[in-house]
Parts: C-alpha cells; sequence; structure tokens
C-alpha cells in the first residue's frame, strides 16, 4: 500500500493542528477509518433528507417515546405487584410476627378458612403470658398447632419440636387429639437452592414419622403456592399435605 509522509515545520499548539488535518483531511482520504466522523452529516438532516426517511426518523421518535412510557408503566405495575404480594418474598427470607403473618395469609391462599393468630387470640382473652404456638387451623379435624421461625441456621432440636409440645399441652385441654406441624424458614439469609436440602436431622425426622409431628420449610409452602398458581392445583389437593 502507498504511505504517505507529511513533514511540517516545528510550530505552537502542534496538537491541535494535528488533531485537526486528521479531523478534516484524513477522514476524507480514508472514511471507512473514521465511522464517527460527522463532517458530512449536513448531508443527513431534515432539511436535505429525503421525505420518505424523515417520516421514518418522526415515527421512530413516536416509538421510542411509546416504548419508554411502557416501559415506566411496567416498572409501576411490577412494583405494585410486589407491595401486594409481599408475603411471597417473606417466605424466603422473613423471620419473627412478619413471617408469622405471611404464612398464615400463604395458608389462606392455599384454601385453608379457618386460621387462627394465636398472639391475637391471646391479647384477646388476656393471656399473653401462657403464649404457646403462633398459629391454630380449625379447618377440620384434627386441629393444626403451628410453629413457626425463620432461622440463619437449621433448626436445633427442641426448634424442631416445639409444635409437638404445644400439641401435647393443647390435647389435654381441648381433650382431643391435636396434630403438631413445625414450619421453619431455614439458612434465610441464603437463596433456597443454596440451602441445606435436608434441615431436620435424621433422628428428628425419625422421631416425626413416629409421633406424628409434621415438619416443613417456608421454601416447601412457597412451592406448593407458586405450583397451585402456576398448575391450577385445586385446594382439596393440597391441604391434605398438611395433615
Amino acid at each position: 500500500p502507498m504511505v504517505a509522509m507529511l513533514l511540517l515545520p516545528q510550530m505552537p499548539d502542534f496538537h491541535v493542528i494535528a488533531a485537526d488535518f486528521i479531523r478534516d483531511w484524513c477522514a476524507q482520504w480514508r472514511p471507512h477509518l473514521f465511522p464517527f466522523h460527522d463532517k458530512q452529516a449536513w448531508l443527513h438532516s431534515d432539511r436535505y433528507e429525503l421525505a420518505s426517511i424523515n417520516q421514518k426518523k418522526a415515527r421512530i421518535a413516536i416509538v421510542r417515546k411509546e416504548a419508554d412510557a411502557e416501559i415506566e408503566k411496567l416498572h409501576s405495575e411490577i412494583e405494585a405487584d410486589r407491595k401486594a404480594n409481599a408475603d411471597w418474598y417473606v417466605l424466603l427470607n422473613g423471620t419473627g410476627d412478619e413471617l408469622v403473618e405471611a404464612v398464615m395469609n400463604t395458608l389462606r391462599q392455599l384454601g385453608f378458612q379457618d386460621v387462627v393468630d394465636m398472639d391475637e387470640q391471646a391479647r384477646q382473652d388476656g393471656t399473653e403470658k401462657n403464649l404457646r404456638e403462633d398459629v391454630q387451623v380449625r379447618d377440620r379435624d384434627p386441629i393444626l398447632v403451628v410453629d413457626i421461625k425463620g432461622i440463619v441456621g437449621t433448626p436445633a432440636d427442641d426448634e424442631s419440636t416445639q409444635a409437638q409440645k404445644h400439641a401435647t399441652m393443647r390435647t389435654r385441654e381441648l381433650n382431643q387429639f391435636v396434630k403438631p406441624l413445625t414450619i421453619i424458614n431455614h439458612q434465610r439469609n441464603l437463596p433456597p437452592h443454596e440451602r441445606s436440602p435436608e434441615p431436620y436431622r435424621p433422628e428428628i425426622v425419625q422421631n416425626a414419622d413416629d409421633t406424628g409431628l409434621g415438619l416443613m420449610t417456608t421454601w416447601d409452602l412457597f412451592l406448593l403456592r407458586r405450583n397451585q398458581e402456576r398448575l391450577g392445583w385445586p385446594s382439596e389437593h393440597a391441604l391434605p399435605i398438611f395433615y
């Protein structure tokens, strides 16, 4: 290829002159090397452009504006959906009263009707000092006595079996069989797919098999709710799982 060499005398502000030279002259000789050079941009300004192209450019502006408005609308709807369905996320990372409320709401969404907040019941009865289980589900016999916890690690034995102790006391008080159910949000600071798939020790699981203690995680509850929503599971198929 041909190589051109330009000799220039030493001069002040040479860097400015060199930049102008490259931008204004070299770009004309080898425009493909300067794809962003706008020396001839006036050719495609609205004043000199084809009318059909000006119409298309105007349409592009309208489409972009409409798309931006639609995107903004969808972002607002997403935020509204998240706010209206906060329990969905609390099941995955919640603890305390917030988690208890989220579990209760999820049980109702799955199809239970008579879900009782026992803290609230105790306040109404004036028996707050004797708080036991978090929730009772009274839709059918036996009553479910539910203990709910959100923890950072995996449950200790007493956390796993607390519902069993409460059920024994309720059975004595009510003179009828009451079924215990433990629901724990274990390793709640981790994404569920990174958590231990066996949160309860094998000895606790064996004890649950022997005594009728129900063991679940809020991840189990989340999957039940998601699959009911996505696959149309009827309540009568989902609710027996809890017994």
